[in-house]
């Protein structure tokens, strides 16, 4: 009878998991659960070669065709593997490799849907057309008023201002490697993930991009943080049921 309040808590809507430390999305087989609104004709895909490494790397495919309506804005979301408290981790950075495949300039953002409330990040990165693989790394404390709590979605998108939905713009992004990095507390107690360093790797409103380095982030005893691969269950629940979400 102990075990009851026990698994009641575990289902409760308002508790959360920490998100791990070594979440990293590399899009080795499929979209990873990152998705778009409803009605979008040209949804967020999964591309098997041209990522940073070249041949064989596969990489995420966000597109956008402009003017209105469904499919106009440049966004991806997921509720799966970034969901969590983020507080309880004490995530500082997420990082990634982008690279602008389409005619027009981008100005990639990322927002939140957090504690009840849709975020936006006021921090932002120029890619323009042509851009080529580049490693782009947000830190939260610089983007966001308050510190993230309980997040049920992270977005990445195009927006010329701070904005949860994105702007309408004909546009085509790649990214790959999604990454958590900086956690100021490991998930088993250990020393913090040494990830790609702010001082070397956080990027600024406005600021040129800094140097590539395709390499994935090591950790504080020098291995390579092992990548978290989710197989194609976690894109089939990915895909269902998120209408209230537009882009």
């Amino acid at each position: 009878m102990r075990l009851i309040p026990i698994v009641l808590a575990l289902t409760l809507p308002g508790v959360a998991s920490a998100v791990d430390c070594d979440l990293v999305d590399d899009f080795d087989a499929d979209e990873q659960a990152w998705r778009s609104g409803g009605g979008n004709d040209t949804p967020p895909t999964w591309v098997a070669d041209g990522g940073p490494d070249g041949a064989g790397d596969g990489y995420l495919r966000i597109e956008a065709s402009g003017g209105g309506g469904a499919g106009s804005k440049l966004v991806a979301f997921n509720t799966e593997q970034w969901s969590g408290d983020y507080a309880a981790t004490g995530i500082t950075h997420i990082s990634m490799m982008a690279n602008n495949l389409g005619p027009n300039p981008l100005t990639v953002r990322l927002a939140f849907r957090a504690d009840g409330a849709m975020r936006s990040f006021d921090a932002s990165v120029a890619l323009p057309p042509g851009s080529g693989w580049r490693p782009v790394t947000f830190e939260l404390a610089a983007g966001l008023a308050q510190p993230l709590g309980r997040v049920t979605e992270l977005r990445i998108l195009h927006a010329a201002a701070p904005s949860f939905r994105g702007t309408a713009i004909e546009g085509v992004l790649g990214v790959d490697r999604i990454a958590v990095s900086g956690c100021a507390v490991e998930a088993d107690g250990g020393v913090p993930d040494a990830g790609m360093p702010p001082d070397a790797a956080a990027v600024p409103p406005d600021a040129a991009p800094p140097r590539l380095d395709a390499a994935p982030p090591a950790d504080a005893g020098g291995r390579r943080r092992r990548r978290r691969r989710r197989g194609r269950r976690a894109r089939h629940r990915g895909r269902g049921g998120h209408q209230g979400a537009s882009g």
